[in-house]
């Protein structure tokens, strides 16, 4: 590490102590997990990392100073190493995958999806070295095991984080947060997601108020299909309203099991305590369509097409039935060529294919005619179609693309729009 980055990284740590003088630090506090050994890992750490002077900052500490030391020097460098070793000395116990977890391992129905960002690979792979450094300095530090498992979790090694939790709770049964990762790492296995949520009871037993171990129980029953994934996200929200999409992963749930009034309800819900949620609101709209209110489904949809421009295929198609039921046949036609605009040569060609509804003599001609001379031609089919030709809108080409629409959503689901 360069000379700039090693005195960045110290200045913040002697700035927070600075700041806090006298003693006057109260959190974050060394738990008495942090011993003599974990002390002398932790200054040859900060000086590999940060330099001389910064170790030896850290070491002159008293011990109730060298917890908030702690937490900003990690925070600063690497808060992965923060949040699954140290934190556990400072207290700041209870922790879990990160939300993108459920969502980059494809556990999850897609529906369910927000677009959580996952950690830093490069930041990963810095954790597991650090990790791994401090599990040989120890061996049976029960506390590295489990962050090198949740790591391994995070880059898709859920064998060896496994594993790793294991050999973790041989050594410390009591740490319900080993508990918690080894269901995670048994729920890519279909026949082990039992099990899984057996031992994500037994993590919630040692510790009621682990709110991550409710959010991994919720998750794994979304992920098994389980009726009981209604009571579990109920809980996880009466105990943990904090939790960022709750509301909403329980919206999807009612709707997928046509209760719309309950789902609309929830992601209401999802929007009060987050407006920018935006899956929510695109949820929301489809509910309102799906109970018969087009007119609120506009209203709702519309700004979602502004904040989310990776929303425009699935939104689309649905503004565009909407427009259809309201009977404004203009709004309707031009949300149906943003629609095509967007998809691909092969897909957009089922619809602009006018061999569908042509008669013998049309499709005759239209073969005959060489690919510049056909654009125009097909201009020509539709005018001709047009039953107010004196009008800007084609009621006939409106209606044939709902038809496509209906058939790929009903007859072809592998390219349902």
């Amino acid at each position: 590490m360069s000379f700039a980055i090693r005195s960045y990284i110290g200045a913040l740590v002697i700035l927070s102590l600075v700041q806090n003088v006298e003693g006057q630090i109260s959190e974050p506090v060394l738990q008495k997990s942090y011993g003599h050994s974990e002390d002398m890992t932790a200054s040859q750490l900060i000086e590999k990392i940060a330099g001389t002077d910064s170790a030896t900052i850290y070491l002159n500490l008293p011990r109730a100073q060298k917890g908030k030391f702690l937490d900003t020097f990690w925070q600063a460098h690497n808060p992965l190493v923060l949040k699954y070793y140290y934190g556990y000395h400072l207290g700041q116990r209870r922790f879990s995958v990160s939300d993108a977890y459920f969502e980059q391992k494809k556990l999850l129905p897609k529906v369910y999806w927000t677009g959580a960002v996952p950690p830093d690979s490069a930041q990963i792979m810095e954790a597991i070295q650090i990790c791994t450094r401090l599990l040989t300095h120890n061996p049976e530090d029960a506390v590295a095991m489990c962050a090198l498992g949740y790591l391994n979790l995070e880059q898709n090694r859920e064998s060896a984080a496994e594993k790793l939790f294991v050999q973790a709770l041989e050594r410390d049964k009591r740490l319900f947060e080993a508990r918690n990762g080894r269901a995670l790492s048994l729920l890519r296995v279909p026949k082990h997601r039992w099990r899984a949520r057996k031992l994500l009871l037994e993590a919630m037993a040692w510790d009621r108020k682990y709110s991550a171990a409710y959010y991994s129980l919720s998750m794994c029953d979304l992920i098994m299909k389980s009726v009981d994934a209604e009571n579990s996200l109920k809980k996880l929200i009466k105990r943990s309203p904090e939790y960022s999409d709750t509301y909403f992963k329980l919206g999807v749930f009612y709707e997928s099991r046509g209760k719309f009034e309950k789902a609309e309800d929830a992601y209401e819900k999802q929007l009060e305590a987050d407006p920018s949620h935006t899956t929510a609101q695109f949820r929301l709209g489809i509910t309102a369509f799906k109970i018969g209110q087009p007119a609120r489904a506009v209203e709702i949809l519309q700004p979602v097409l502004k904040k989310r421009t990776d929303l425009q295929k699935p939104v689309l198609p649905m503004l565009f039935e909407a427009y259809i039921q309201l009977k404004n046949t203009p709004m309707a036609e031009q949300t149906a060529v943003a629609y095509l605009e967007g998809l691909d040569e092969h897909n957009r060609a089922m619809f602009e294919d006018i061999r569908i509804v042509a008669s013998p003599e049309e499709i005759h001609t239209f073969n005959a005619l060489s690919i510049e001379e056909r654009a125009a031609y097909v201009r020509a089919f539709w005018q001709r179609r047009d039953p107010t030709p004196a009008t800007p809108e084609n009621e006939w080409l409106v209606e044939h693309i709902r038809r496509i629409m209906y058939a790929r959503r009903h007859f072809f689901s592998s390219q349902a729009p």
